[in-house]
């Protein structure tokens, strides 16, 4: 499940689900970016539902300001434990959920996107600056 949200200067957000027949990327036609007053680089938030690893519960993460989904490496719902799928450097996350990141991945960003020392990203940096949620 993908979806595109747009928040225009005045916050008021509109999501995009549209997806073309031959490409698996969502559609934005020009008529929403006029009514937007256009876009930066720094607008865009996707949504992607991972499975647990148990496989019983799915959860809908939040990515912001271009952060790939790919920084997400598994996550744990409260019954994984119990169903012999330890959640030992997962980041707790709210609802009793935890998230394993792929810090390679978020380093990456980092450099490429931020111009961040790859030294300073930890699970921290990734949720402290609201990046997934």
């Amino acid at each position: 499940m993908r979806g595109f949200c747009i928040r225009s200067r005045s916050t008021a957000a509109i999501v995009f689900s549209a997806v073309r027949e031959a490409s698996p990327l969502p559609v934005l036609t020009l008529y929403a970016i006029r009514q937007l007053g256009g876009c930066s680089n720094y607008d865009m938030v996707l949504t992607h539902q991972f499975s647990c690893e148990c496989g019983t519960n799915k959860i809908t993460l939040t990515f912001s300001d271009n952060m790939p989904v790919e920084v997400i490496d598994r996550v744990f719902c409260p019954y994984c434990e119990e169903n012999g799928h330890p959640h030992q450097e997962a980041w707790p996350f709210p609802g009793d959920w935890f998230v394993h990141f792929d810090l390679e991945v978020a380093r990456i960003f980092a450099m490429a996107k931020l111009d961040v020392d790859p030294a300073l990203v930890n699970p921290g940096f990734i949720m402290d600056r609201g990046f997934v949620h």
